[in-house]
Formats: C-alpha cells, structure tokens, sequence
C-alpha cells in the first residue's frame, strides 16, 4: 500500500511562505524606515553641532511631522514649578561687561540725533556721538539684594559712550529662583535688519540670509533671537518685500522700518501700515499691555505650552519701555504667567514672547568694532552657540549695526 502525504499540508506550507515574504517585507520597510531616520537624524546633528543634542532631536522631530510626540515630551519635561528659594546667584555673563559701569559715564547734554543711513568713513573705532545715560535701576523684588542685581552696566559701546546695557535679577518674589538678564538700548540709535533662516522662515533667495555678511561685521553691534516656528503662531511675517505670511492684527510685532529704526508693538495698535516698514515679524499676542499682564485677553493661544499653560521653560521676550526704549529679556524657568509678571515688574509697557527653549532664546554683543573678525559674548551664562548668526542660523534674527559706519544698502 502506497503512503500518501496528506492534501492538506502544501497549502500549509505555502501559507506560511506568504507569511514570511509578508513578514520579510514588513522588516525590510521597518529597516529602511529606520536607516533613514537615523542618517536624516544624524545629519542635522552634525549640522548643528553647537547647539544641544536634545535641541537638535526636538527640532529635526518638528521638522519631519513629529512635533505632537516633541509636545509630549516637553510638557513631561518642563512640568516642574521653579523654586521658591531664591537663587543665590545672577546669570548675567561677566564677559559681556565693560570694566567701568555705565553709570559713571557721563550723561549727555541733548538727546541722540544719530539717524539710520548716515555713512562715515570706516575706522577701527566709532565716530563718537551723542547717547542717553544709562536707564534707571531695576528695583530688586527679594531682599537682600545680590550684588549687581538690578544695576545697568555697559555691554557695548560708540565712540566710548554706551548704546547697550544689561543687567541681572530675580524678577519674582514669590520664585526667587527665577533669574532673568536684560539688554536694554535706545532704537534710534541703531540701524536694526531681520535675517532669515533656512528652517524659519525657509523660502530661500534672501539677501539678508542666515548670518551676517563679512562685509556688514565691522559695523554689528548685537544679534537676538526671532520667534516660535511658523507652525505655532498664526501671525505675520514679511521680510524684503517678500510677504510669508500675512499681517494679523492685535498680534505683537517686532518691525523695522525702512530707515532701519526698530520697533515694537501691536500690530495696527501702535504700528500702523503705513508702508514704512521693510520687515515685519509676529510671534502671538502680547503677553503685557498698557503696562499689564495681557494673557487673559487671549483664550487659546499657543504661548508654547499645549498643555494648560505648565511648561516651566527658558523663555525670551522683547518689550517696550515707557521712555520708548527697547529691552530684550530671557528668563527661566518660568511659563507664560509668570513671564508676563516678570516683565510687568521689569518696567515693561508693552511685550511680545520670542522664542523658547534650550538655546534659542540668545542675546550677544560683539568685540573687534570695525574688523572682520569678532568675537560674539552671549549675554547669559545659560545661552549657547554664541557663533549662530556669524556662522548660519537654521531660524530668523535681529542683527542691531551702528548706522554711521554700515554702508548704504547693505541690510534690506
């Protein structure tokens, strides 16, 4: 009697031959899938390779439709109240202090009547002009006070007299471990160009790209970062002449105007369009008004913290001042509310959020005035990659130039 196999095991094994094949393609996806990202990842890292390996993962995951896992992750992250125990010490850089403060130079007899546009023959020193004194001290909200807390002392300087100052303080009584540091200038007295970065707002074909040129060096006085990534505001932003985005009004707005003058303010509120402007750049409402905390009037804005306002972060802001002039401030960690009282309690009259977290937030001034080769100081200890905008920066921002030495045309 013959044996016979069964019938039914050949459609079995070719059952389980399609499994595998199915199998087999599924892995060979998943292992392409995953090269990919880890070249793709890798790349940007090595691009990047100033900025935080964490930064660098958080930003390439945003760029490839990820930033609903970076939210996540972030609101884990940054949950964390700041301390009531008042820190013990400023973050105030001491390179980016002059030797002699501020204070002791002497005031001037009238007001600054340098105007964007001016052309002087280029030297290794500034034609001297005349500038304001140093503002007035920042009231400390914890006693005692820390050393230097609240003090104006010289960053930057024109022709031996000061046209920046910074300081350092805790700004919360209740937190004292918050820390924030300022720069503060006089806008008319500098020539102010929006640079754009290939990440933010990307486009390409800028003349203003993604550092400053060697030729305009010799005349920069201070870079700042820009705003949040275009996807987290549904603000405006135009830059020579090319509109990215459209203008919304009510939306805090940093602008620069054609003779270079910067500003800041509500759009249509305190910047009208009256064509004057040859850069406009948006980052959600303003977070002060009239000198108060403004968040309430703005239910459901992304302040960056998706999450019920709790993302205690790194935080910068720009404001303006009631004597008209302009401070940059970064701060942490704090979340919108406390950003805004913080602000409010700094002498700010009106205020818009800049960029956020890790690095981004970045304020630096420059030695070597009238050269090619200068060498950035950040203005905070906590700031890093302070070569960014001489080198390539992935985001927009602000370059501030002395308007008699930079040659015409030469910053749309």
């Amino acid at each position: 009697m013959k044996f016979r196999l069964p019938r039914f095991r050949k459609p079995a094994i070719r059952s389980w031959s399609r499994k595998r094949k199915i199998l087999s393609s599924i892995a060979a996806v998943v292992a392409a899938v995953v090269l990919y990202t880890g070249i793709s990842l890798s790349v940007y890292v090595a691009n990047h390779s100033a900025d935080p390996f964490d930064q660098n993962v958080a930003t390439w995951a945003r760029g490839h439709g990820l930033g609903f896992v970076v939210n996540r992750l972030e609101r884990w992250r940054y949950s964390k109240p700041p301390s009531e125990k008042p820190a013990d010490a400023l973050a105030l850089e001491a390179d980016a202090v002059d030797s002699v403060p501020a204070t002791s130079a002497p005031p001037p007899t009238e007001p600054s009547t340098t105007a964007a546009g001016v052309t002087a023959p280029s030297t290794t020193q500034a034609p001297t002009t005349t500038l304001p004194p140093a503002p007035t001290a920042l009231t400390p909200q914890l006693s005692p006070a820390l050393k230097g807390e609240g003090q104006w002392r010289s960053i930057s300087e024109l022709g031996g007299k000061t046209v920046i100052w910074a300081t350092s303080i805790r700004p919360l009584a209740e937190y004292g471990s918050v820390v924030a540091t300022a720069a503060v200038f006089d806008p008319s007295t500098l020539s102010a160009g929006l640079f754009n970065g290939p990440d933010i707002p990307g486009k390409g074909g800028w003349f203003n790209a993604n550092k400053v040129t060697k030729q305009a060096l010799p005349s920069l006085m201070a870079t700042f970062n820009g705003g949040f990534r275009l996807e987290h505001f549904k603000g405006g932003y135009i830059s020579e002449g090319r509109v990215i985005r459209k203008m919304r009004k009510d939306e805090a707005t940093i602008g620069i105007r054609s003779d270079g003058t910067l500003a800041v303010g509500s759009w249509l509120r305190e910047l009208p369009d009256d064509g004057s402007w040859k850069s406009l750049r948006q980052n959600l409402p303003p977070v002060v008004l009239d000198g108060k905390p403004s968040i309430d009037l703005f239910p459901g804005t992304y302040w960056g913290d998706d999450f019920h306002q709790v993302t205690f972060t790194y935080r910068s802001a720009i404001c303006r001042l009631p004597n008209g002039w302009l401070m940059y401030v970064a701060m942490g960690k704090v979340d919108i509310n406390l950003l805004a009282d913080a602000l409010v309690n700094m002498g700010c009259q009106m205020a818009m959020q800049l960029d956020i977290n890790g690095n981004w937030p970045q304020f630096a001034t420059f030695k070597g005035f009238g050269t090619a080769e200068r060498k950035p100081v950040l203005l905070d200890k906590r700031m890093g990659n302070p070569a960014r905008t001489l080198r390539g920066s992935p985001k927009d921002f602000i370059g501030l130039f002395d308007p008699a030495t930079l040659p015409p045309d030469l910053i749309k």
